[in-house]
């Protein structure tokens, strides 16, 4: 459990910061929840960081109700946070200038999470 707690805790403060820091448009829509699709890279970017909080908390609710071991757990965990370790690299590219691979690092990092976000909900 204390390996669950460290890492909800890592993941937590990384996107709060990257939340902060990078991505500060204001979310218009969101396509993980079936709401608008975002349109600039900002509003992906601020859904993608959005997408691993939610992906955080679906993981810790499921472990506590039984539905994932505490190695699955970690494991999504661990992807939620390279998923987020991924953002921060395509919003630091873009900052950078090199516009193309951020938009490419950006869809990748959003592809993964929603791959993520499709094996926990079958899980529910």
């Amino acid at each position: 459990m204390k390996h669950l707690s460290n890492a909800l805790r890592a993941v937590f403060v990384g996107i709060s910061l990257a939340t902060m820091v990078a991505a500060p448009a204001a979310l218009t829509g969101c396509a993980f929840f079936g709401v608008q699709r975002a349109q600039n890279f900002d509003e992906r970017a601020t859904a993608g960081y959005k997408a691993v909080s939610a992906i955080a908390d679906s993981t810790l609710a499921l472990f506590r109700a039984g539905t994932l071991t505490k190695e699955e757990a970690n494991l999504a965990l661990d992807e939620a946070a390279r998923g987020s370790a991924a953002l921060d690299l395509a919003v630091q590219l873009r900052g950078a200038g090199d516009f193309s691979q951020a938009e490419t690092r950006l869809a990748a990092a959003i592809a993964a999470l929603e791959m993520l976000k499709s094996e926990l909900g079958a899980k529910q």
